[in-house]
Formats: C-alpha cells, structure tokens, sequence
C-alpha cells in the first residue's frame, strides 16, 4: 500500500511541477494590459468575498 502511495505522490509531484512550468510560460507571454486587468478583477472579486 505504501508503494502505491509513493507512486502517487510521486505523479502528483510531476503534474504540479508541468502545471507550474506551463502557468510561468503562459505568464511571461501575457500581455501588460491584461495582466492588470486579471489582477484587478482578482482583487475586486475577493474584495467582495465572491472568489
């Protein structure tokens, strides 16, 4: 059981690391303008409380 486990968290490692590479590219890639525009509707969802 253990093994099975391991193996999982080991895959589950493997994803995060190609999600976090693929969302690092994705963001050096936006544009400026865009970027204020998801930062501010980010901010004014959690402002209030609907994120």
């Amino acid at each position: 059981m253990d093994q099975v486990f391991e193996k999982l968290n080991a895959e589950i490692k493997r994803t995060n690391q190609k999600l976090t590479m693929r969302t690092a590219a994705t963001n050096l890639y936006a544009s400026v303008p865009t970027g204020i525009v998801v930062v501010a509707l980010m901010w004014l969802l959690n402002t209030f409380n609907v994120w």
